[in-house]
């Protein structure tokens, strides 16, 4: 009787297990996720590079145009920048504060006078040989020699010894 129990209880179960539900399809997220991750990496390099591109923007205004290096130019355009796009730090943001906040607009940057750029000393003069042409300086390229006239060669030849005899001395002698 046992036995006879066993095969019925078997059957019951069988009949009775509820069905395993299909696996569900498999599906490569990898194409999608990839994506999205390169756009994500794309965005955030852009807005690295525009970050420092706006703080040498503002670098700028300091070295070319006088714009004060203190605490409160810089909070002055932070603020703004963080009011009106957001944080965004660009060139394009850090030229429309400077416009707003500067002198054209409410005047609350602090500016300093710009050091003018050193002069340069005056270029040698060119001398000229009696034709009029100018003579070739001593370290003349090829390409200067090649372009000279020959009065321009046989003036430089002249003026760098070439062709003369060197004189060797007193202990240079033949012996």
């Amino acid at each position: 009787m046992a036995a006879d129990i066993k095969d019925r209880l078997d059957g019951w179960l069988i009949i009775t297990e509820e069905p395993k539900p299909a696996p569900a399809p498999y599906v490569d997220n990898f194409k999608n996720e990839s994506a999205a991750l390169a756009i994500s990496e794309r965005k955030r390099l852009q807005t690295e590079r525009d970050h420092k591109a706006a703080l040498a923007r503002l670098q700028q205004y300091a070295d070319e145009q006088g714009l004060a290096h203190t605490e409160e130019n810089v909070a002055l355009v932070k603020g703004w920048i963080d009011e009106t796009v957001k944080g965004y730090w660009s060139e394009k943001a850090v030229d429309v504060a400077i416009d707003i906040l500067g002198p054209r607009g409410k005047n609350v940057l602090t500016w300093v006078k710009v050091k003018s750029a050193p002069s340069l000393p005056p270029a040698e003069p060119v001398r000229l040989l009696d034709n009029g042409q100018p003579e070739l300086p001593l370290n003349a390229t090829e390409s200067q020699m090649y372009s000279a006239s020959k009065e321009q060669l046989q003036d430089l030849s002249r003026r760098r010894g070439e062709g003369r005899q060197q004189h060797l001395g007193r202990f240079a002698g033949r012996f």
